[in-house]
Formats: structure tokens, sequence, C-alpha cells
């Protein structure tokens, strides 16, 4: 069918478009990511470790899978970049999306607004982490004396 294959650029935008808006409120740093099912991640503010060690922790502890950038060179270099597939079906990702933000060491433990956006279609919700919440204490405290 003509039309099926015509919209799946359509398609995997709103898949792209919804997983990226979910991910803006995590510790994630996202990446470009057009021409691709993988969102591209930088995760350096959460961990140290290796994107492979990373990857195996994510997996294992919190059940959401992703690929190390450093498998696509041949040197192994370790960016600190991992990649997440959203060509999943819409209760896939959500369920990914609930484990990594009700994992604080990756999506930080306090709830900090809720992003809608202009159709209504897509919800983020956006968390601090708590070290950010000590930083503005501390400035305010300091601005205090």
């Amino acid at each position: 069918d003509k039309e099926h294959y015509l919209g799946l650029a359509d398609f995997y935008q709103e898949k792209r478009d919804f997983f990226r808006q979910q991910l803006e409120g995590s510790r994630f740093v996202l990446l470009s990511c057009p021409g691709t099912y993988f969102q591209s991640v930088r995760y350096d503010a959460i961990s140290d470790e290796p994107d492979r060690a990373f990857v195996e922790r994510l997996t294992q502890a919190h059940g959401v899978a992703a690929i190390p950038f450093s498998a696509f060179y041949a040197d192994a270099r370790d960016q600190r970049i991992v990649r997440l597939c959203f060509a999943k079906r819409e209760d896939t990702l959500k369920l990914a999306l609930e484990r990594l933000f009700a994992a604080p060491d990756l999506a930080g433990p306090t709830l900090r607004g809720v992003k809608i956006s202009p159709d209504g279609k897509l919800v983020a919700y956006l968390r601090a982490r708590e070290d950010d919440k000590d930083r503005v204490r501390a400035k305010i405290a300091q601005n205090l004396d």
C-alpha cells in the first residue's frame, strides 16, 4: 500500500518527537538525530562509567536497553554516548520512560513540573536532580549572608 510507506516518515517523526520531549526532563543530554530510529544521548552528567558498563547497568538495573556508541568505532572510543531506539510501540516507549524517570540516579528524584505540547498530545514530566536543589539552596543561603 503506497499510503503506508509514504506515511512512515511522519509516523517515526512523531515517535521521535514524543520520545525526545519526554527525555527533556531527564539528566540525559539529547543529541541531534535526523534520519534515524535512534536517539543518541550523552550520559556524562549521570555517570563516569564506560559506555559498555553503563548500558549493561541500564539494562540489568532498569530494564532499558541501549547501544554503546563505542561499538561503532574500531578503537572502541568512549564518548559517554549511548543510543536509545524509539522505533517501538507507544506502550513500550512509555514503559521505558517510566523506568528511566523512576530511577533517581538517571532522572533526579524530584518532580519539577509538567510540560504540555500546544496540541495537548505530548506531556513531559520535568524533574530536577537532588544536587540541583542543594546547589540552589546554597546559592540562596550565600546571598542571604
